[in-house]
Formats: structure tokens, sequence, C-alpha cells
């Protein structure tokens, strides 16, 4: 049956040599690639080969075959797209852009060979330092890795062509919108940048959408918009989670950078905190080592004031009271009003002369926070319930600071981190199974094999119980 099979359909040999292994027919991989050699085309013959190579871990070898048969002059566009893929993968910039420019952006039918010999191949293309999309071997994922090769080689102004022809083709997607943004900023055009990233909401809350929040929140510090950006970029953090550690740790310590542009070094410090030693890179630990020092030596020498401004302080809203904002008793208040509409109204306990002595006192708050003096507290020597909270979480910080900082010195002596993750490589290969051929079980094919082996279960006990009761009634 399989050999038949293999004769009218040679280009799913991967295919049938795993489903047949699922249902228990033995076929080796030499047996089948000798088949394959008779009926399958030339340039079919080297897809398959490469692809074997690839599902077998052999990388470099089928890196090998896929390039030759691309430099024989293959007529296949599949042929091209998969040598430009792999050139990608290793790091061989002018070999992609050539092999992905013959592949030609007006084919349709580009990857169909691919599909058709392993349905669960997936390129995974880094379309941004931190972010990999999967796409499939198709017209649409070889337009993309040709973004990424100019990009990749210098020529942001041609990605950019690209992924704009991408959106005229396919319309627009998250990943474009996001590649395009990048490019934009990495070419200086700021206003543009953001003019094309603000208002829009990606589909999903994935790596996607948050690193499009962080070139956004980058591109608006570009133009010193501080509190939009931390804004942004703190909704994005606290609601998004589940994403790869190092565009974690890109998003907070930019974070911690705006929350120290909008005077909340203690909150710069809490989310730089949260950012391991071990992925940064020797000249990033060393730089937030020296600014979170800082931050924490601000905070231990704020003043009452300071600490209820702090305690105060919504850095989701980006919102900072004022010292001016606290009086020694009560706050200046709204007259009181009764419920009848028609009684006078009646202030509170505060006198006339004693609201004029606390607006008097308001301005000379405000007067020396303009000057910027340092402002007594409000209440004396006594702090407010969230004043008392806040400077206790500073002294827990001032405890926890000599652990962090030996950690930050002994990332000093690292060679990995934040850098690593562009060391392996623009396109890496994904085969959306854990089988170890080339796909996992259909769900037909699942009951089949349930069915088959039920089947044989229940003839061999009643083999068995036959052998049996011959054994015990035969000898009588």
């Amino acid at each position: 049956m399989w050999d038949n099979w293999l004769f009218s359909h040679p280009e799913l040999s991967l295919v049938t040599l795993d489903v047949g292994r699922g249902l228990g027919e033995n076929r080796s991989s030499y047996h089948v690639t000798k088949l394959v050699e008779i009926l399958m085309p030339y340039d079919e013959k080297q897809l398959l080969y490469c692809l074997e190579r690839l599902a077998g871990g052999d990388s470099r070898g089928a890196a090998g075959v896929i390039s030759n048969a691309s430099r024989a002059g293959s007529l296949l566009p599949d042929t091209h797209l998969l040598a430009g893929a792999f050139a990608l993968a290793q790091g061989r910039l002018d070999d992609a852009l050539g092999a992905l420019e013959q592949c030609g952006r007006e084919s349709p039918d580009c990857g169909e060979a691919i599909r058709r010999i392993y349905p669960g191949l997936r390129i995974l293309v880094r379309i941004t330092p931190t972010v990999l999309i999967p796409v499939h071997p198709n017209e649409y994922g070889a337009g993309l890795m040709l973004a990424v090769a100019h990009w990749a080689s210098g020529q942001p102004g041609a990605a950019l062509e690209e992924v704009r022809d991408l959106i005229s083709r396919h319309g627009m997607r998250d990943e474009l919108r996001l590649m395009g943004g990048y490019l934009l900023v990495q070419r200086g055009e700021v206003d543009r940048a953001i003019k094309a990233m603000r208002g829009a909401h990606p589909e999903e809350e994935d790596a996607v959408a948050l690193d499009h929040a962080l070139i956004l929140a980058y591109a608006l510090s570009l133009q010193e918009q501080y509190r939009e950006a931390a804004m942004l970029l703190t909704k994005a953090v606290r609601s998004i989670r589940n994403v790869n550690p190092h565009l974690q740790a890109r998003c907070k310590l930019l974070l911690a950078e705006l929350y120290d542009r909008c005077e909340m070094p203690f909150e710069a410090l809490a989310v730089s905190s949260e950012v391991p030693a071990d992925v940064m890179p020797p000249a990033v630990a060393r730089s937030q080592q020296q600014r979170e020092e800082r931050w924490l030596t601000e905070a231990l020498h704020m003043g009452g004031a300071e600490l209820e401004r702090m305690a105060r302080a919504n850095p989701y809203m980006m919102y900072i009271p004022d010292a001016s904002e606290f009086t020694d008793e009560k706050r200046v208040s709204k007259l009181d009003i009764h419920r009848d509409p028609v009684a006078a109204l009646k202030p509170r306990e505060m006198s006339w002369l004693r609201r004029k002595v606390d607006e008097h006192r308001i301005s000379e708050y405000k007067s020396a926070v303009a000057r910027g003096e340092s402002v007594p507290s409000p209440h004396g020597d006594r702090l407010s319930v969230e004043g008392r909270q806040f400077r206790q979480r500073v002294k827990q910080a001032e405890q926890w600071w000599p652990g962090r900082s030996q950690f930050l010195s002994a990332a000093l002596m690292g060679s990995t981190g934040l850098q690593a993750e562009g060391v392996t490589g623009h396109v890496l290969f994904d085969f959306c199974s854990a089988h170890e051929g080339s796909l996992k079980l259909l769900e037909g094919e699942h009951r089949a094999r349930l069915v088959c082996g039920f089947g044989g279960a229940v003839f061999v006990a009643a083999l068995v119980m036959l052998i049996l009761r011959l054994a015990v009634y035969g000898g009588a």
C-alpha cells in the first residue's frame, strides 16, 4: 500500500514515512529515498534531501544542498526561498539577498513544494532584535525575510520599501506595523514613526504588542515626551508578561529611565530591580549599578514633604502631587452644603482667618518649590500612614542594595546578556512537532491507531484463552 502511495505522490515521502511508522508500517528512510530518486523531478528532490537533513539535525549539510541547487539556477522558487532562509540563519546576508530576490515578489505558488513535502515546517523571522515571528514558507514569508535581509545589511530604506510593498499586497498586520516603526526610528524619522504607531492596538497581547509599546515609548522619549511614554510603557509592561526575558528587560530598563526623567527615582529603582543581573551585558550592568545607587541615595535623602509626595505618586497615571497641597492640619476644603437646598451655606470648622493663614502657607510652599529649596514636612516630624509606609519601603531597599550590587558586579565579568540575543541569527526553523518524523498524527490516524491497538489486544487475549483451553481440556 505504501509503495503504491509513494509512486502516486513521491513528494509526500516524508509524511508517508512518518504516518507509516505511527501505524506500525516499517519502511526505512533508504527505501523511501530510492523510490523518490526515481520518481521526483530534480528540483523537488533537492528540496527533499535538504529538508530530510534539516529534520535529522544536519543544518549545515541541508544548507549546502539547497545553496548548490540555488546557485545552479533552479527554476523552482521554493529552492531560492529555502536557500535565502538558510543564508539568513547563518548570517550570509549577500547570499540571502541574492536568493530571496530570485524568489520573486509575484510568485503566488512560492513555497508550495516545501509545504507539500514538509507541512510542519515554520520559519521564525527576527523582525526586531527581540521578536521572532513564525511564518509559513510562502510568498509573504519570503517578502518578510527579504525586508529583514535588507535591514540586517544596513539598508533600512530598502527594507522599509519592502515592508510597504507587503502592506499593499497583504494589508496592514501587527508585525508589519512594528517593523515599519522600528525602521523609521532607525532612519531618524521619529515624527513619522510616532504618527504610524500611536493609536494602533495590536490584536493580541504578546511580544509584538509589548515591542510595539517599547518602540513607541522610545520614539516619544526622543521627542522629550517622557510622561506620555512612561504611561504607555507602564501599562504594557504590567499587562503583558508571557514574553521572552530579553524583551522584558529592555522595556523595564527604558521605563526606569523614563521614571527618572519624570522625577520618580524610587519608582525607577523598583522597576530596574526587576531586571535580573545575568541578562545584562557588562556595559549595561555597569551603567545600571551607578544609576540604581544614585536613585537609592536620592530616596534616602528625601525630606518629609518629599516622602509624602512620593507616597501619593501614581506611576500608572504619572501623577505626582505638589508639595504645596499639604497643610499642617487640614486641607482647604469646599463649603459644606446642607441637604436642604434653601438652607444657608455653612463653612466648616476652619475660620476665615485660619483659611487665610493656610493660603499664605501654600503660597510659601509653592515659592520654595519654584526656587528649588527643600520644603519642610507639612506635618512636622510626623508622617501620614502613606508616608510611613513609603519610608519603610526605602529602608527595605537600603538593606536589599548590597546583594543587588554584588550581582551587578558579577555581571561585569560576564560576556552574555542582552547582546547575546542577536547572535542567534535572523532566522530559525521550527517543525511544530515533537514526533520523531515530520508530522504529528492527524485525528483520524490517531483513531485508526487506537482501533488497531484495541483489535490487536483482543486478538491476543482470545489466542491466549484458546491455548489455555486446549492445554486444560486437550490433555483430558
